[in-house]
């Protein structure tokens, strides 16, 4: 049975190695991003994108459903989502708030998803939110660049 809450977290069959692998494909998305900021003079977003981008190589690697290297991952994404939400805040940037919305609920779905028989579909809404993610940071740090110049 999918989904069963009673059992031990050990025993969900929730990571499957060969889909993990297609999110390493992904996560250097986060770097690149973190290096357009860097450039543009962003330290900011870029310190957080490089934190998402370590965090996630070291959790997807080997991904396990509890322990250190995951819980790490969960924190890092939540402080790095919740300082782009701070700043798109700041800058009122509707385009990179409706982008990044896609994207959290793109995770949410994934997430929702990775207990069904057929986890590549979950892994690919997954992947499809890091990319959103990432689209999200590109149309900020464009904002940002527009708005230090006004």
């Amino acid at each position: 049975m999918y989904g069963n809450i009673n059992q031990p977290i050990s025993k969900i069959k929730y990571y499957d190695i060969k889909f993990t692998k297609r999110i390493i494909y992904v996560i250097p998305l986060c770097f690149l991003t973190g290096l357009l900021c860097i450039i543009r003079g962003q330290l900011d977003c870029a310190i957080t994108e490089w934190f998402v981008f370590i965090s996630s190589i070291i959790h997807w690697n080997n991904a396990k459903p509890s322990g250190i290297a995951r819980n790490v991952d969960l924190i890092v994404v939540q402080l790095s989502l919740w300082y782009h939400l701070y700043i798109i805040w700041i800058i009122k940037d509707l385009c990179a708030f409706i982008i990044i919305s896609i994207s959290m609920s793109l995770f949410g779905i994934s997430l929702s998803l990775n207990n069904i028989p057929n986890k590549s579909i979950g892994y690919n809404f997954h992947i499809l939110g890091w990319i959103f993610a990432c689209l999200s940071n590109i149309i900020l740090s464009n904002t940002r660049l527009s708005y230090l110049d006004d």
